[in-house]
């Protein structure tokens, strides 16, 4: 995974670190803290991530974390992949919530809620660790985004 210089994370990395986790939980603490219900975005040069969530009374999170990337190639590609969750005071995790992707490993995504940003710990492979920064945004703000990648690219 790549984090340029301005500190945006490269989207597509994450994504794949959200897949190869499989299950991926958001934990957050309803202790005097805000909902967190709604829509955060993020996105670089090369894609953008929107994780759409909803929180119960009792802390539980329903959502779905939609990616569209520019490959190199110049293809748009998009991805959607249904979320639960927990949260708990300013803590987050993340899981699958279904299909075939809860089967491809074990492991959490956790994270931080401060203010109108997400932030979630990714780890690759070899160890490291990435921050992937949401901030709360619009469906609308997501596909402004997304219309700057199809104007770069071609959708596959």
């Amino acid at each position: 995974m790549r984090v340029p210089s301005d500190g945006s994370l490269f989207l597509a990395g994450a994504f794949r670190a959200l897949i190869s986790l499989g299950p991926i939980l958001l934990v957050t603490t309803s202790c005097n803290v805000s909902r967190i219900s709604g829509t955060y975005v993020a996105h670089d040069a090369d894609g953008a991530g929107m994780l759409q969530l909803t929180q119960t009374d009792n802390g539980q999170l329903n959502g779905a974390f939609t990616l569209i990337q520019l490959k190199p190639e110049g293809n748009v590609t998009s991805n959607q992949i249904p979320i639960i969750g927990v949260v708990n005071a300013d803590q987050l995790t993340l899981s699958v919530r279904s299909g075939f992707l809860q089967f491809l490993g074990a492991g959490s995504i956790a994270g931080t809620i401060r203010g109108n940003t997400i932030q979630l710990q990714t780890v690759d492979s070899k160890g490291n660790v990435t921050p992937l920064i949401l901030v709360r945004g619009t469906p609308d703000g997501f596909k402004a985004y997304v219309d700057q990648l199809k104007s770069k690219g071609r959708l596959c």
